[in-house]
């Protein structure tokens, strides 16, 4: 009997700790709603696979990032990159060079996983705030792989980003 209040609840800990997934659900990842308020969230469907940004804490910098390029010093923008690392450890970026909200605007420059196409798609802004620093927007795009001859499908692409930087004399 002692031998058993002794183990009693050190077996308990081992029961309660191996099998409560009850008390730590698993997070399932899903497409983050569409938003202009500065959420900082990005998320498509690539060729119908999820892909959204990568949540874990990081020690440095961000997991999602955009940049208002401005060329020879000029006050206003030229042009916008947003970079995103997702959970499956790939990189989408977005390069477009027009800035006018309401209206769709061509994509100059898009790379994935390796892979980099010009002037693919469009990108439609539904928010570009330069007071606020906050950038939202739609995008659907198909990437062309050419090492492994197929097209990758982007879909029902979205993002809401905040605390948007400035650079200047960059090209791309």
């Amino acid at each position: 009997m002692k031998k058993l209040i002794k183990i009693g609840p050190v077996l308990l800990a081992i029961v309660l700790f191996t099998s409560c997934k009850w008390l730590f659900p698993p997070v399932i990842p899903t497409l983050p709603p569409e938003t202009q308020t500065g959420e900082h969230t990005f998320g498509c469907y690539i060729d119908g696979e999820l892909f959204v940004k990568n949540n874990q804490p990081r020690f440095w910098g961000s997991w999602l990032e955009a940049l208002y390029v401005s060329i020879d010093d000029d006050i206003l923008p030229k042009g916008i990159e947003i970079k995103c690392e997702g959970i499956n450890g790939k990189t989408i970026c977005m390069f477009f060079d027009k800035t006018v909200t309401d209206s769709n605007i061509v994509i100059n420059k898009v790379s994935y996983a390796g892979i980099t196409n010009y002037n693919v798609s469009y990108v439609y802004l539904t928010r570009l705030d330069t007071i606020k620093a906050i950038i939202s927007g739609r995008f659907e795009f198909e990437l062309n792989d050419s090492i492994n001859n197929k097209k990758i499908k982007f879909t029902e692409g979205r993002f809401d980003i905040r605390n948007v930087s400035v650079i200047n004399n960059w090209s791309y």
